[in-house]
């Protein structure tokens, strides 16, 4: 059986990634950034070389807030790729992430291991025994590793009304966002959200939909000042299921390509494109690979490569044809002169 959340941040494999914020105006949302997301995870290579924080009950853990983050997925570790575990952040880019990963793999991060590198278990005994410094875990995580969503809790007696509007935005913000992955996603309809209050080190229960409207509507919050937000919240408003991606061997078959043609665009994209993850890639396993802007290769690409290695076998076969026309026109040349010479030498009468 599955563990719970509770379970989970009791015994310390409860990781937190922040995404950014959804964008929310009066006549316009986007989710761009959680769509993005969502593909990774669902993705073969999953959401690899996250930056996310290990969260220690009873205990004051910062989140990643930058850019105005207030929320983001909550994974359970022993189903993530763990591959380096730090006290604080690591300062990480993508190549060392590259290097830790290549470094560590196999290599056990939640208990113990024999190459001396932190785990978990010990992580966690450093975060307990101080407050409110941001720890790093680096890792991979699929859909499987989702176990719910969180949203930062402030505290409502010390905010001022401003701080307070935003708060119950950002609440609203969430309860979309769990309905998209439900619907768009397929998630499953009992996806949790957690409010976490992050000085406590406390995950508290997320409000029914009802009062938390009443409360976002006396901050500010509602129909008429954000009228799309509550169009997509509205249970009249279902978000379509994301289509199955195409792969690139079906993409490249559907466009009828010659044999010598597709061979020329497989050599080439596997030349080019180099997955997020980092995987190495031959003639077949591209093939395989999601014709997707995020989680695979953009169909733009795939069609500017299909178009240069036209120009290029079009450019070919025009030289070709000229180097023909040339050698036939030598020929004809020298036929007219060898019969030119014949008649030069007939006698005349």
């Amino acid at each position: 059986m599955p563990k719970s959340i509770g379970t989970l941040y009791s015994e310390s494999r409860l990781i937190a990634k922040t995404i950014n914020r959804i964008t929310v105006e009066p006549e316009r949302v986007e989710l761009n950034d959680w769509r993005a997301e969502a593909k990774l995870l669902a993705s073969s290579g999953g959401s690899c070389l996250s930056s996310t924080t290990l969260l220690v009950k009873g205990k004051h853990v910062p989140t990643y807030g930058f850019d105005g983050r207030c929320y983001g997925f909550l994974f359970e570790a022993e189903k993530c790729n763990v591959y380096d575990v730090s006290p604080n952040d690591s300062n990480s880019n993508r190549e060392t992430k590259f290097a830790k990963r290549k470094e560590r793999a196999g290599v056990d991060l939640l208990k113990s291991n024999a190459v001396g590198a932190k785990t978990l278990d010990e992580l966690a005994v450093e975060v307990g025994q101080r407050d409110g410094q941001m720890n790093e875990v680096l890792l991979d995580a699929w859909k499987s590793s989702c176990v719910g969503l969180f949203v930062r809790k402030i505290d409502l007696d010390s905010q001022n009304p401003r701080a307070l509007m935003h708060y119950y935005q950002s609440l609203l913000e969430i309860a979309l966002i769990r309905k998209y992955l439900v619907q768009a996603f397929n998630y499953p309809e009992d996806f949790k959200i957690c409010q976490y209050d992050e000085r406590a080190g406390r995950l508290l229960t997320f409000p029914n939909m009802e009062e938390l409207i009443v409360y976002a509507r006396m901050h500010g919050v509602n129909d008429k000042t954000f009228p799309e937000l509550f169009r997509l919240l509205d249970d009249k408003h279902h978000f379509e299921p994301m289509p199955e991606p195409t792969k690139v061997g079906e993409f490249l078959a559907a466009r009828d390509l010659s044999p010598s043609l597709q061979t020329e665009v497989v050599a080439k994209l596997v030349k080019d494109y180099e997955p997020f993850d980092g995987r190495a890639l031959d003639a077949t396993s591209i093939l395989l690979e999601v014709v997707d802007n995020v989680a695979g290769i953009a169909e733009s690409t795939i069609c500017d490569v299909i178009t240069e290695c036209q120009e290029k076998e079009r450019l070919g076969a025009s030289a070709q044809a000229l180097r023909t026309k040339s050698i036939f026109a030598e020929e004809s040349s020298t036929s007219s002169a060898e019969g030119l010479k014949d008649e030069d030498l007939r006698p005349t009468l």
